[in-house]
């Protein structure tokens, strides 16, 4: 309700000081988060979402998948692609005399869902044929000619424009929100809202200063949410096995729906009902002390009169 009511130009009970601490508060957050955002930015081209890369093309496309065949069957690219004088041996010992083809898993479409996005990698990797099939031939499948098909189909799906996109997304909010506090910090500052002793500058100020206090926030809290999946996409890129356990079923999802959820849930509804109760806190005061003194008037009214000799004094019965 005070923030409404400072919305509107009507807050009675404002803080210079309490303003000036949250703004700064707020920077220095967006600051200390932003070279995480762009740290995880440039890494996302490290070897681990290359790795992915490949995955992603073969889950996704047909026609990669007969190129990974044509050039490691190849005379002249077949070599290129193992770095030693003899070709790829398709058939992958499993123990106890159990086999796996690589060439058949790579052609025959069951094994591929029939999708197309980010998140085909997940139910293409819960078939285990798969993503073993996928990290051995990308052990001798030549990395460049991955990037070179890629740059000629460029409607392909990389697992990397999954990543990059969240990052930059988050990297660039966060800068935004830097220069907006930065912003708000100089509006403020340069204001005559501190030497104002009457609170009507601050008064004035807080009509447009608390939405964009309100907008920072929520746009802080998006950035971090948003790094916070990026974070969890590159982790994935790094581990070979996270797919073993399905897309919801590793430790990095689990923490994020079973730790990361709730408690974010917890504080922030917490702070809300903290903001309501005080609130209304003022109100209830008023209130009483308006009754107070209606009931003081009453009294010291009375005390005059009596005083004055306007009230006759009154007789009980008992007097009689």
């Amino acid at each position: 309700w005070n923030v409404i009511k400072a919305m509107s130009g009507e807050a009675s009970h404002l803080s210079y000081q309490d303003l000036e601490g949250m703004v700064v508060s707020i920077g220095v957050i967006f600051a200390l988060i932003l070279p995480l955002a762009m740290n995880l930015q440039y890494m996302v081209f490290d070897e681990g979402p290359q790795a992915k890369n490949f995955l992603m093309l073969l889950c996704t496309e047909k026609r990669f998948r007969n190129y990974v065949v044509t050039v490691m069957e190849d005379d002249e690219w077949g070599n290129i692609g193992l770095y030693e004088r003899e070709f790829l041996n398709w058939t992958m010992p499993l123990g106890r005399g159990r086999t796996l083809d690589m060439k058949e898993v790579l052609q025959d479409d069951s094994y591929w869902p029939e999708a197309f996005g980010p998140e085909t990698i997940y139910t293409c990797g819960e078939k285990g044929e798969v993503t073993a099939t996928a990290e051995v031939i990308w052990g001798h499948f030549p990395d460049y000619l991955m990037r070179a098909w890629a740059l000629i189909n460029s409607k392909s799906v990389l697992w990397t424009d999954h990543i990059n996109a969240m990052t930059s997304f988050a990297m660039t909010t966060l800068i935004a929100g830097e220069l907006g506090s930065l912003g708000i910090y100089l509006s403020l500052s340069l204001s005559p809202c501190r030497e104002d002793e009457t609170g009507e500058a601050l008064r004035r100020w807080s009509t447009i200063g608390y939405p964009c206090l309100g907008g920072l926030f929520m746009t802080l809290i998006g950035s971090i949410v948003v790094l916070l999946f990026a974070q969890d996409a590159y982790v994935e890129s790094n581990d070979i096995f996270f797919l073993r356990a399905t897309r919801f079923g590793g430790y990095s999802k689990i923490a994020l729906l079973s730790v990361f959820l709730p408690v974010t849930l917890f504080f922030l509804v917490g702070s809300i009902f903290s903001m309501i109760r005080s609130c209304r806190t003022p109100a209830a005061i008023e209130e009483a002390e308006a009754r107070h003194s209606k009931i003081s008037e009453h009294e010291d009214e009375g005390i005059r009169e009596a005083a004055r000799g306007e009230v006759e004094p009154r007789v009980s019965n008992t007097d009689i």
